[in-house]
């Protein structure tokens, strides 16, 4: 990158969060976290397991309630389509009125389990994590993490981990989301949880989410300072030095905004045997999908 784009990219890293932080400065979120119920559900009938492996696919949902657009967006990505296990962040419903990831999960004859761990609009709208897979899924827990004071827009943060019963045996999921305007110490704080725990599982393990792992230094949660601290790559490296495979390391920028280079999104697989990764752009939101099958004998 010669010394021209390096400043483009920065004035539009810049741009870029300066527009997150005005876009989200007015939204309000409860500065409270408290033990999130954990809601399941399991499809009487499961589609037939791939042939082929396993696919898995992390998406953030971008708290999308429609599940005719979900489905309609989703049928336009061929390479996701028949997914076997879902990690999705952002997940949204309204429980008095649009169960979205139970009837998302009933489209698609997959098993679920959903964490809402954020109440939005006077509480009616319920935020968290869900996992689907249509393999059964065992042993749900909510993984409190680090919990940051944004200044606005602060947020409950949580890994919700499960085990599914997999073509080949056992296969621990980890599905997380992190903050967005912390320091590169307090991130890799933030994931240790998981790691630690994922450190003692002896089985096949994927650990897959929105790390929001852009490069950038916020002083005070507001100030913005481009590529002084490299975020995705000393998350990459916590991985990589615990034994984790990085399918994702060459993969195009999995959010798309103002032709920034930001990788957010990743999916970390250990004790599996990777064949094939990618990024795939989803219509309604401002994520792409990453996904990784694997190769189960």
């Amino acid at each position: 990158m010669t010394s021209s784009e390096f400043f483009h990219h920065r004035l539009r890293l810049i741009g870029f969060a300066l527009f997150l932080i005005l876009e989200i400065a007015a939204s309000g979120y409860a500065t409270s976290c408290r033990e999130p119920e954990i809601l399941a559900g399991t499809d009487p009938f499961q589609a037939p397991s791939s042939l082929t492996g396993l696919q898995v696919v992390s998406l953030n949902l971008a708290r999308e309630e429609s599940v005719d657009r979900i489905l309609h967006d989703l049928k336009q990505a061929e390479s996701v389509a028949g997914a076997d296990v879902w990690l999705l962040q952002e997940a949204a419903e309204r429980p008095d009125s649009v169960r979205t990831i139970a009837d998302l999960a009933r489209e698609l004859k997959l098993n679920y389990v959903f964490a809402p761990v954020d109440f939005l609009d006077g509480g009616k709208l319920a935020s968290g994590l869900a996992i689907l897979s249509r393999y059964p899924i065992l042993e749900p827990r909510v993984i409190p993490l680090t919990w940051h004071n944004m200044r606005f827009h602060t947020r409950c943060r949580i890994a919700l981990s499960a085990q599914i019963a997999g073509p080949s045996g056992p296969v621990h999921l980890y599905n997380v989301h992190l903050d967005t305007r912390i320091t590169l110490t307090e991130r890799m704080n933030q994931i240790m949880p998981v790691l630690e725990q994922a450190s003692s599982v002896k089985e096949p393990i994927v650990v897959g989410g929105d790390f929001n792992s852009a490069d950038v230094r916020w002083v005070g949660n507001l100030l913005p300072l481009p590529y002084v601290q490299n975020h995705s790559n000393a998350v990459q490296r916590a991985f990589l030095e615990r034994g984790f495979a990085s399918p994702l390391a060459r993969s195009r920028p999995t959010i798309d905004a103002l032709k920034l280079p930001l990788h957010l999104d990743w999916i970390f697989p250990r004790g599996l045997n990777w064949v094939s990764s990618g990024v795939t752009t989803i219509r309604f939101s401002d994520h792409n999908a990453v996904w990784v099958r694997f190769d189960m004998p």
